[in-house]
This record gives C-alpha cells, sequence and structure tokens, in this order.
C-alpha cells in the first residue's frame, strides 16, 4: 500500500506538481493502537475496532459483523483516531436504547486480524453467491467509499498486524456449515392445541425435503368463532431454555403471528424471517427462495393439530 501511495506522489511530482505532504510520511512505520471487539451478549452483531498512528496521524477502521448472516462483514467505517472514543460510545449507548447488552473484549493484534479476516472472507462468500449490487459499488459523495473499496483498504491495514491467529475457544470456518444450519434454525415454535400431530421428523435439512402437502383450507364462517391456541415458542439450543407461550386465535395469520413472536421477545423485525411448515416456506413472498407470501396463510392452515410444529427462522 505504501509503494503503490509513493508511486503515484512519484507520478503527482513528474506532471509538474508539488510535492504531497504525506508522500514523506510514507517512509514512517505504522504503529497499532487499540485493538478490540464490542459485541451484544445475544449475539446478534458485533464491532470489530483497530487504531493505527502513522507520523503523528492516527485513524481506525470499525468492522461492523452480523453473527446471524455466518459472521459476515455488514459494513466497513473509516474514523479518525481522535474521535474512535465518541464513536464506541455511541455504538454503546445504541446497543443500550435497544435492550442490548454491550460488552467490549481487548484482543492482541493478531486476534484482531483473525477475527477480521474471518468477517471479510464470509462476506466474500455472500457476494460470490449471486451479482453484487450495482447501486452498492458506486461512489456516493455523502455515504463514502463503497464496501469492496474499504475491503481492500482494511486488508491492506491487516498486513501491519501480525499473523492472524484465532482466539481460544472461537470457531473458525471449518465450522461455517454447522454455524450457519445452527442460526437458520436459531427458533423453533411448537404448537399447542388439541389432538395429535406430525411426526418429529419434519423440519430437518432446509434442503432435499419431501414436496409440501397441499395447504389446508381456511376456516369457514359457518364453522363459529375460532379456537384459542396456545403456542410456545422456543429459542432452538438456547441453555438455559428462553421460550415464550402467547395465546393467539387460531386464525390469527402467519404475517400477524411474525408480529407477535417479535414483541413477545422485544425484537424489532430486523432480519429477514420465514416460517417453515409442512405446507410450505412463508414469509415476505420470494420466488427464489421459494417463500409464500405469509399475510394469506392461517396458522390453523399449518398447524391443526396439537403438538404440531413448525419453525420460525
Amino acid at each position: 500500500m505504501a509503494k503503490a501511495a509513493s508511486a503515484a506522489a512519484g507520478r503527482l511530482v513528474a506532471a509538474g506538481m508539488p510535492t504531497p505532504r504525506w508522500a514523506g510520511e510514507l517512509a514512517e512505520p505504522v504503529r497499532v493502537g487499540d485493538c478490540m471487539r464490542l459485541y451484544d451478549t445475544q449475539e446478534t452483531m458485533s464491532v470489530l475496532v483497530a487504531s493505527f498512528r502513522r507520523a503523528g496521524r492516527g485513524h481506525a477502521f470499525m468492522v461492523i459483523v452480523d453473527e446471524w448472516a455466518c459472521g459476515a462483514a455488514a459494513d466497513i467505517l473509516v474514523v479518525d483516531a481522535d474521535h474512535l472514543p465518541e464513536a464506541l460510545d455511541d455504538i454503546r449507548k445504541g446497543g443500550l436504547a435497544d435492550g442490548l447488552d454491550i460488552r467490549t473484549q481487548v484482543l492482541d493484534p493478531a486476534e484482531l486480524r483473525w477475527y477480521v479476516e474471518e468477517a471479510l472472507d464470509a462476506r466474500a462468500m455472500h457476494d460470490a453467491e449471486g451479482p453484487a449490487d450495482a447501486a452498492s459499488a458506486m461512489f456516493d459523495e455523502e455515504e463514502g467509499p463503497p464496501y469492496p473499496v474499504l475491503a481492500l483498504l482494511v486488508r491492506a491495514r491487516l498486513a501491519a498486524l501480525p499473523q492472524a491467529r484465532r482466539p481460544a475457544g472461537v470457531r473458525g470456518h471449518a465450522d461455517a456449515d454447522a454455524h450457519a444450519a445452527t442460526v437458520l434454525e436459531a427458533l423453533a415454535s411448537i404448537m399447542g392445541g388439541a389432538g395429535g400431530g406430525p411426526s418429529d421428523g419434519f423440519g430437518g435439512a432446509r434442503f432435499g425435503r419431501p414436496a409440501p402437502a397441499k395447504l389446508l383450507a381456511k376456516r369457514k364462517k359457518s364453522a363459529g368463532p375460532a379456537p384459542i391456541y396456545q403456542v410456545k415458542v422456543g429459542l432452538r439450543g438456547a441453555k438455559p431454555p428462553i421460550w415464550r407461550r402467547p395465546l393467539v386465535p387460531a386464525e390469527v395469520s402467519l404475517a400477524r403471528l411474525h408480529e407477535v413472536i417479535q414483541a413477545a421477545f422485544g425484537w424489532h423485525g430486523g432480519h429477514m424471517h420465514v416460517f417453515e411448515t409442512p405446507y410450505g416456506d412463508f414469509g415476505r413472498a420470494d420466488r427464489e427462495l421459494g417463500h409464500r407470501a405469509a399475510a394469506p396463510v392461517t396458522l390453523e392452515q399449518v398447524a391443526p393439530q396439537a403438538k404440531d410444529k413448525i419453525r420460525y427462522t
């Protein structure tokens, strides 16, 4: 990076421009400052932070990581090192306002590099699965450089850090498939009512499932008032168990049930969602993902019997 910048300064001088002030600083070593990781105890997001100084001037990068997207980098911010404490304070205050418990983990440079490279690599894998949004690759004067440019800058700056070292007890990309499966299956909704239901075999692997059954008909008005379902919604794999047990009418739409679950857990709808049922997957209609619209479908149509199970991701 310094070599390229030095060459650029040389071209400016050759073109008759005065020597840039920063050209003389390129020979100065880059010194690593604070390295840390901010994270919430619910493991939804984390922020990887590293500061650097050269020739009396400093800057820092912050990599925003979406832990629910396989730990992929969601955004990159570059700030003046002198403004870093204020930026970190804003993150903590924002988390507190959202009801999140924000913790700070001090890292050594090698551990920080490992975290950042994992996040950048996971994002690269996601971006490689489909064409990038053209708008995200364009420079916006108000928003600053796009993510691909900032990712290159961060990777170049990582070269100033020691060889990456995985922190003790932390998963890596070797466990990516298992981690993704755990995240995608974060919630299991266990429906309570009256009667018998399908076997526990439903809802295994997302791919390779048998074709969905034909969706049941909606309740007719002549059938009388809909019964009240007691629905147990539990966080899959949580220890100790975390669950809510709302009461909803059987004819509640899956779109409305989504809102009930969000409210019950104090969430704010910041992620895509889908209900996986024996009758198909329902959420925001998306032909590519195979999701049908949730609003026209009622809970009773996909869970007509006691102990029926569906999965809410």
